[in-house]
């Protein structure tokens, strides 16, 4: 079943949505990174039949073979169902990894701007940022060879500019901390929006590697908390399990499991689908926005990074005036340490065409104040 639904802002407040009731007075909501879009129908499905029976459960088999399954069709990569555990969140699963591994925040690295959520599992005043610019490597580079660091976080696809770390920044990234025995992080929880060629950090032969998943973004279920983690190190996996069972989490939420298994087996064809017009949302954009409003078209999530340094007004003008008109944005102060200097906004565009419009019309009329 590869047809689109979309939900009314209606249905999205009805349904209980952050995106929709964080400010009932913003009916054009573009700040959240979730979407306009039903979850497919073949998970619908195979949810009403399992909520009957909602007892205990367990990962088995055929969750870690979807999984499996899913890296080869989508990334064409043979993965080891025996590097996968499950977890009940990405961001919870960072935090461990951090716990378990002895890691103190000014010890890990991240690129700046950075997902806001981050700032919510360590200390963003002490983490070491670098700016995810065109010197980003080199930077990285001076930082890790001056010592003391125990880990890099990547988000890739990038949250919030959208870029994909290709196979030879992988590449060098992997060469330069195994060298220095430094633990590599990958929030990967956008990859299935990657409009290039994208390559899982799993695939590298390299023992310091995790990678963070979620359902969630692919198929719109944010709301059902579940994710999984994919690793080398046999020995931090048997550390993470062990761990959930002394925070009393090893038993897995059943609902997510089947949503993940389901998903991956049954609904490529609908992720397809839901990609290309999303893809057309960005070209629609493209051709649309006021031109002081500058962005480029993202190599992968489904939101776009827009720099509004051209219209020389503050964040907070920018937000009065979206507020104003019933929009929300994600603001750029959100993704660099609180930095309301910051001329950028994020957009979320898995929403349908008329919505869209709506918005563009709205920043195309304060750009021409």
């Amino acid at each position: 079943m590869n047809a689109i639904n979309f939900l009314l802002p209606e249905q999205r407040r009805e349904g209980h949505s952050l995106q929709y009731n964080y400010e009932r007075e913003t009916p054009l909501s573009f700040w959240l990174a979730d979407m306009d879009i039903s979850t497919p129908q073949d998970i619908i499905d195979a949810l009403s039949k399992q909520i009957v029976n909602l007892g205990y459960s367990y990962t088995y088999g055929s969750y870690f073979e979807a999984i499996s399954e899913w890296f080869l069709k989508r990334f064409n990569v043979n993965l080891d169902t025996k590097k996968v555990s499950y977890s009940p969140s990405v961001l919870y699963s960072i935090r461990k990894t951090i716990e378990e591994l002895s890691i103190d925040d000014e010890q890990m690295i991240i690129l700046e701007p950075y997902y806001s959520g981050y700032s919510k599992i360590f200390n963003i005043e002490k983490v070491q940022r670098i700016p995810l610019g065109s010197s980003w490597f080199s930077d990285l580079e001076r930082m890790i060879a001056g010592g003391g660091i125990k880990a890099v976080l990547v988000c890739n696809p990038h949250n919030p500019t959208g870029k994909i770390f290709n196979y030879q920044e992988l590449n060098s990234l992997v060469t330069l901390c195994s060298k220095a025995g430094v633990w590599i992080l990958s929030d990967e929880i956008h990859m299935d929006f990657a409009f290039k060629k994208f390559t899982p950090l799993i695939s590298f032969d390299y023992e310091k590697i995790i990678t963070y998943h979620s359902v969630g973004k692919t198929f719109n279920l944010s709301g059902t908390l579940g994710s999984y983690f994919l690793t080398n190190s046999k020995q931090y996996k048997q550390c993470f399990e062990l761990s959930l069972e002394k925070d009393g989490l090893e038993n897995p939420n059943l609902l997510n499991l089947v949503c993940t298994e389901i998903g991956y087996t049954k609904c490529n064809a609908w992720l397809d689908s839901v990609k290309n017009y999303i893809f057309d949302n960005f070209l629609y954009l493209q051709s649309n926005l006021n031109e002081k409003l500058e962005f480029e078209i993202p190599d992968g999530t489904y939101c776009i990074w827009i720099d509004y340094s051209r219209l020389q007004i503050t964040e907070k003008v920018l937000k009065e005036r979206l507020s104003k008109n019933g929009m929300r944005v994600m603001l750029g102060s959100k993704f660099v340490r609180g930095d309301e200097e910051m001329r950028y906004f994020r957009l979320n565009l898995a929403c349908d065409r008329e919505k869209l419009k709506s918005g563009i019309r709205l920043l195309n009329e304060f750009s021409n104040l």
